[in-house]
């Protein structure tokens, strides 16, 4: 779908494309990490001595995924084709 988009609507389609891209990695981040959290506070009473202590078993297992997905953005092109 963006391969059309970036052929078809030129370097507007691309900033469309990217900008959309962009926001569902956003959302997707904001997703996983608040997915983390709720999983570690789970049984706990909301304070911000409990938010503390859960960061870093959030940082834990979010830190290598966000890892693993920088390396991975190295494979995109650089250039529409």
């Amino acid at each position: 779908m963006f391969d059309v988009v970036i052929v078809g609507g030129g370097p507007a389609g691309m900033a469309a494309a990217l900008g959309l891209v962009r926001g569902l990695g956003l959302s997707l981040g904001v997703a996983v990490f608040g997915t983390l959290l709720t999983r570690e506070l789970q049984g706990r009473a909301p304070s911000p001595a409990a938010t503390a202590a859960a960061i870093p078993d959030v940082l834990f297992w979010g830190a290598p995924a966000a890892a693993v997905l920088m390396a991975l953005l190295t494979l995109l092109p650089r250039e529409a084709h």
